[in-house]
């Protein structure tokens, strides 16, 4: 081999070396946008995730408020239930003693009666009414 073959492969391998680092530096720049746009992508999401976390804090929170109201609610409905149940047995009470007053009036029994104040009348009643 001669000097000027091995300058000529010296030189080849020389641009060849070159472009490889080249290639790499490229390489290394695209690596280096990527990771910068997955460190972006990352805060990001850590974001979504704080706001998302807020929230279902706020949710469950809410959830809670309603759970409470709910069971307040129920509590009035539940009162609001017995009241209910006891004009009833008052309006139907009522409607008896309307009943057998008409009933002995008409039996008789001098204009309309007190049923209220009378002992035997009220005994007939509640046996009536049980």
């Amino acid at each position: 081999m001669d000097g000027t073959h091995t300058l000529t492969q010296l030189q080849e391998d020389n641009a060849s070396l070159i472009a490889a680092v080249e290639a790499l530096e490229a390489e290394i720049v695209e690596e280096r946008r990527k990771a910068m746009e997955a460190e972006r992508t990352a805060a990001k999401l850590e974001r979504d995730f704080a706001t998302a976390q807020a929230e279902l804090e706020k949710a469950s929170r809410e959830i809670e408020s309603k759970e409470g109201r709910i069971g307040e609610l129920e509590d009035e409905a539940n009162e609001l239930r017995g009241q209910v149940e006891r004009l009833e047995e008052e309006l139907n009470t009522g409607a008896v003693i309307d009943c057998l007053t008409d009933y002995l009036v008409s039996l008789g029994y001098p204009s309309r009666p007190n049923l209220v104040n009378d002992y035997n009348l009220q005994k007939l009643i509640d046996t009536v009414l049980t």
